[in-house]
């Protein structure tokens, strides 16, 4: 975004930051016509763009065929999107071999909230919507495990 305008647009810099690129937002140019309101990001790959008229535009970053393949090597659990979020989230994961795999949603005394899965999965990367109309707002967490892997992460329920 620019200091200088009122009106937030995107650059992007493939030299480190010494010069740097207009790029058109998904809504528009940056002299104000279908503006941006605001830019999130979960990780240097995933991210959201928020424009006028209730518009959302998710980014998903680029990858080569290399990192696709070697990404599956590895158990992982990502951060849940949207965080803040109000009533659900998408809550990413995967597994790099056929494994029984649990996830629970826990509150902030560890009490059990929710089980999201608890069954044996193929390899393979997953996703799924927590929902928690019925939760009142508040810090939770989420717990993968799989195998001998384990994770937690922390979101925010906002009401």
């Amino acid at each position: 975004m620019s200091d200088i305008q009122q009106t937030p647009y995107l650059q992007h810099t493939t030299d480190g930051g010494n010069t740097w690129e207009t790029q058109l937002s998904p809504f528009g140019d940056q002299n104000g016509s279908n503006a941006i309101f605001s830019i999130f990001f979960i990780d240097s790959q995933t991210g959201w763009i928020t424009g006028d008229l209730g518009r959302i535009a998710r980014y998903y970053g680029t990858t080569d065929v290399e990192e696709e393949i070697n990404s599956l090597n590895k158990f992982s659990l990502h951060q849940n999107y949207p965080n803040p979020f109000n009533p659900s989230t998408t809550i990413r994961y995967q597994v790099p071999d056929f494994s029984f795999v649990s996830l629970i949603v826990y509150d902030l005394l560890g009490n059990k909230i929710k089980t999201l899965v608890n069954e044996e999965k193929p390899a393979g990367k997953y996703e799924i919507e927590f929902n928690s109309v019925d939760l009142p707002g508040g810090v939770y967490f989420y717990q993968l495990n799989a195998g001998s892997y384990a994770e937690t992460k922390k979101m925010l329920l906002l009401k």
